[in-house]
């Protein structure tokens, strides 16, 4: 298991495997544009690039995403966006 700098786990391939089984393959993203525009914030010049970009639509997905990185020790930001 590889820890990151914030002391979490990172993601790796079986990671990514269960987020694309819950939110099939439109709802992962770890192409450099997501990440470039997920990883900064719009009032200052700071880029902090997640390792990947999960868009859960509904409560249940939010519900099991969540849980899943609590359990495997990764850390979580939550953004709201409207699509």
């Amino acid at each position: 298991m590889e820890i990151n700098k914030t002391g979490f786990k990172k993601i790796d391939a079986a990671d990514l495997d269960f987020f694309r089984d819950i939110l099939g393959e439109p709802g992962v993203s770890t192409n450099a544009e997501s990440l470039k525009e997920y990883g900064h914030d719009y009032t200052e010049d700071l880029l902090f690039e997640p390792e990947v970009v999960l868009k859960p639509v509904p409560t249940e997905q939010v519900s099991r995403v969540l849980s899943f990185c609590r359990s495997e020790e990764h850390t979580s930001e939550l953004q709201s966006r409207q699509y």
